[in-house]
């Protein structure tokens, strides 16, 4: 009697096990799921989420601009592919001299074709744009609402930061009624929004890019209105000059120094600085 209640013990202690391993198998996608969650990133008040079908379309746009960016000569298409009050105020700063950003730009492409055997071209590669880099997709519900918190924050550090929140603050309490009204016009008149997030890579930090679909002239970036055109100039230079001031860093796999490409047009686009570390090597 004895050792047959010491078989039942060990059968139920067993069945208790496996259920608690298959519990943990189970769970282990729900987790992933969550965390994959987590990181997506939110459409705030005035917006509402819908999958428009444009993944493509949008993964197209960004790999456009990043072509842009390494195209001597194309700085005014850059700010062609902004939203339309960004393009408006931006309007008349392509007609600048590009000259050192041109020659930062010829020097990178003489890099790249040294490294990879071929001129730089995003828009021909396959599969640089996939899952990891999240996209949200939505529309607009109330547009006065969603003008006031449009654009997102690039990253969660200034998302986060009190004197990035209160100057933001700020500037919406006292801000231009007219250039509000514009944005939510504009973003009344879309066909909808995305957000397409950047996770922190080595010394790149996360970013967010916020992009309208403008009815009949597809997806543009739509980036804060207290960037000017010299800024987005500037800040584009600077990103780039970086990027091939560390040749050496550049991964052997094509398509992963394109993303890296994109993330500093990215980062130059949204303002976004990055930590001056180099990875261990």
């Amino acid at each position: 009697m004895r050792r047959a209640a010491t078989y039942v013990l060990a059968g139920l202690l067993g069945s208790t096990v496996g259920l608690s391993a298959a519990n943990l198998v189970s769970a282990a996608p729900d987790q992933r799921e969550s965390k994959a969650k987590q990181a997506e990133p939110k459409l705030p008040d005035g917006f509402q989420l819908k999958d428009l079908g444009q993944l493509d379309n949008v993964r197209d746009e960004l790999a456009k601009v990043t072509e842009y960016a390494f195209t001597r000569g194309d700085f005014g298409k850059i700010i062609d592919q902004l939203a339309h009050e960004n393009r408006d105020r931006m309007k008349d700063y392509k007609n600048q001299d590009f000259t050192t950003l041109d020659g930062v730009i010829a020097q990178l492409n003489k890099d790249w074709n040294q490294k990879y055997g071929h001129d730089f071209n995003i828009r021909r590669a396959n599969n640089v744009f996939d899952d990891r880099f999240t996209i949200v997709q939505g529309v607009v519900t109330n547009p006065q609402v969603a003008a006031a918190n449009w654009p997102v924050p690039p990253n969660e550090q200034l998302a986060r930061s009190s004197e990035e929140r209160a100057r933001v603050a700020s500037e919406r309490e006292r801000g231009d009624t007219q250039v509000k009204d514009v944005q939510a016009a504009d973003l009344q008149k879309s066909s909808g929004v995305a957000l397409m997030r950047f996770r922190s890579f080595e010394n790149l930090p996360e970013v967010t890019a916020s992009l309208i679909n403008e009815k009949g002239g597809g997806w543009v970036f739509d980036i804060p209105t207290n960037i000017t055109a010299q800024q987005l100039h500037t800040q584009l230079q600077n990103h780039l000059t970086w990027f091939g001031q560390h040749v050496d860093q550049w991964p052997s796999d094509e398509t992963q120094a394109y993303r890296m490409a994109a993330h500093h047009v990215l980062m130059a686009l949204y303002d976004v600085n990055q930590h001056h570390q180099t990875r261990e090597r």
